[in-house]
Order: C-alpha cells, then structure tokens, then sequence
C-alpha cells in the first residue's frame, strides 16, 4: 500500500533543474483536455487511427507523470503511436514510379513519424512556464480549425475541424487554473497530448507540401526556442536528456523576471502574427512561404541570441 504522504508526493510537482516554480504544485491538469479529446473524438467520428494513438501515448504519459519512465522507454512508446497513427496514409506517400516508390515512401514516412515525435517532445520542453502551452495551444488549434473549415469539402474534415476547436477550447478552460498563478499544472497527460494531436491533425489536413509547412508555423516560436537551445545546449557539451532551464522563455521568466503570463503572452501574439502573415503570403506559393519562414527563424534566433548573450556577459 502506498502511504498517504508517498501519494501525495507523487502528486505534485516539486521544484528541480528544469522547473521555473519553487514550491510543489499538483500536476496532471491535462486530464481535462484528455477527457476532452476522447469524449469529443467519439462524438464527431475522429478516425480511430488517430484517436486511439493519442489516447495511448497520452496515457503512457500520465503514468510517467507519477512513475518516472526511460527515456528509451518514452520515445519507443511514441514511436509506436506515431507508426500506428500513419500507417493508414502511406498509400498516399507512394509516387506513381514504381522504380523509385519504395525509397520515397520510406524518406517520406520516416520523416513524417519523426515530425510527429519531435514536435510531440518540442511542446512537452516547451511547457515550462504558466500559460504557455494553454496559450499557444489554443492559438494552434483554432487556427488548424479555422485554416481547414474554409476548405472542408466533406464531413471527414468538417468533423476534424470542430475537433480542433474542441481542444482549443479544452485548452482555454485550463488557463483559469494556471494563470496567472498555477494552481495546477498540465503534466505530460496534457503536453504530450496536445503536441502529439497538432502534429497528427497538421499531417491529417495536409494536401501538400504548402499546406503542411503552414500548418506547421502554426507553432513556429515553439520549433524556434526548441531547435535555438538544443544548438547551444550541444555546444556547451550538455547532454540533451538532461533537465535544465536553457529556453528563452525560461530565461526570460526566471533571469530576467518577466511575469510567466507576460511572457506566455508575447509567444501566444508571436504565434498569431507569423501564423497570419504565413497563411497570406501562402497564396503567393510555396517558395514565398520558405523565404518569410526562413526569416522569421533569423529574426527569432537573433532575439534569442540577443538576450543569451546579455546573461552570459
């Protein structure tokens, strides 16, 4: 039997290298959006391929809310959901050629699975401060929503789209309880969900290649911040598994003393304002989205780089 104190131990968040909190807090807030996502999955028809993955590795997660999984044994668990979800679309990855169908399908497969873990874990190390991943995940999926039901031509995607919406609101109504002071936090039951459900919708969604880099900047600050802070944590000798508290958005909450919500804001209008200019320029085509987006990395990474250095000096 586990004690009462063991258990509420397990409950709470308790303050470590990575935590930018100083006292425990209880965690796994995201049960809401999980019920949110399962009960609204089975109302609108989402297809099982991409409910019952989710579900899954959503419930791995919680478990290691309170039971700290491997790494290995996180990523294997991911990997497996991510297969799952897109085996049913490899058909549509297979080129006309048959000579050269069998090295496309496995590039294209393989860089689609990895595009679903990866940005699965982004949005986990991203949720590190209060309001950041409700914020911007009600900022990806109404967009994912909205971006998709003006071209929804049957009910399949109609029904994705208000799926969308339903975890944009399932992430508005966690917002009350954390922020602007957390009284809960997400835990991974709800960051792995949500990050796991935007890669899987994007892909879902996507008819071609514009459309899934679009989609994609939806959560453009994320990917930013992410990839910025791998790079100088590898340069730095440090090993990636590690926790820490290297993010701009830490750095910005903690070094600097930006409120949480202050910052979960500045990235939420962040959000907004690449994910609009993209989808306007994105009827210009494809090569005009890759300048503006290969832009926007060199303004962010500046800014980054901007606000490292003065710590650092």
């Amino acid at each position: 039997m586990i004690s009462r104190t063991r258990l509420r131990m397990m409950l709470m968040s308790l303050p470590d290298e990575r935590s930018s909190h100083s006292f425990p807090i209880p965690r796994g807030g995201g049960l809401g959006i999980f019920l949110v996502v399962i009960l609204s999955g089975l109302a609108l028809n989402v297809p099982a391929h991409l409910l019952v993955p989710a579900i899954f590795v959503s419930a791995v997660s919680f478990y290691n809310d309170y039971h700290q999984l491997s790494v290995s044994v996180r990523l294997i668990v991911q990997f497996v959901a991510a297969i799952t979800m897109l085996l049913p679309s490899l058909s549509c990855l297979m080129p006309q050629n048959l000579i050269t169908s069998a090295m496309f399908t496995v590039l294209m497969f393989s860089f689609v699975v990895l595009f679903v873990v990866g940005t699965t874990n982004f949005y986990n190390f991203m949720d590190g401060i209060n309001g950041i991943a409700g914020i911007s995940g009600a900022v990806a999926f109404f967009l994912i929503g909205i971006f998709n039901s003006v071209q929804a031509d049957d009910s399949y995607f109609k029904n994705l789209s208000v799926f969308s919406f339903c975890i944009a609101f399932a992430c508005l109504g966690f917002l009350p309880f954390n922020v602007p002071k957390a009284r809960v936090f997400l835990g991974d039951i709800g960051s792995i969900l949500l990050g796991f459900l935007f890669a899987g919708l994007v892909i879902k969604f996507s008819h071609n290649m514009l459309d899934f880099i679009t989609m994609t900047a939806f959560l453009f600050p994320f990917y930013v911040d992410e990839l910025t802070t791998m790079w100088v944590r590898f340069r730095d000798g440090e090993r990636l598994s590690e926790p820490h508290r290297r993010h701009l958005y830490q750095l910005l909450a903690n070094e600097y003393r930006v409120p949480h919500w202050k910052v979960s804001l500045i990235y939420g209008a962040a959000q907004v304002f690449i994910a609009l200019t993209i989808i306007f320029v994105s009827s210009w085509g494809i090569l005009y989205v890759l300048w503006l987006l290969a832009l926007f990395f060199m303004a962010l990474t500046f800014i980054s780089f901007y606000y490292r250095r003065r710590i650092e000096a």
